[in-house]
């Protein structure tokens, strides 16, 4: 997993009032928005950072997807492996409803 964030010009972002999001997936976006671009490159990353087991950060992005906070995509590398690539924002621009 590989991440790609829009950057964010202020904490007070949209995530943090977005209603529709669990108290788990504000942390997690906010987690990652505060972190050096590629600094985490896996759920496993995540769960060293974070107090939250591997399968609440997995919900947690799956939340981030649906609210359009995050863009899963697939790439096959030179290697003929798959990769993913995360894409996040602070703001809902990616569509939604996976």
């Amino acid at each position: 997993m590989s991440i790609e964030k829009q950057e964010q010009s202020e904490i007070g972002a949209a995530y943090l009032r977005d209603r529709n999001l669990s108290a788990a997936a504000r942390g997690v976006l906010a987690t990652l928005l505060s972190l050096p671009r590629y600094e985490v490159n896996s759920i496993e990353g995540l769960t060293r950072l974070l107090p939250n087991k591997r399968g609440a950060i997995s919900t947690a992005l799956s939340e981030l997807e649906k609210g359009g906070y995050l863009k899963r995509e697939m790439e096959k590398g030179a290697d003929g492996r798959f990769k993913w690539y995360y894409r996040i924002s602070a703001e809902p621009v990616f569509g939604g409803n996976v």
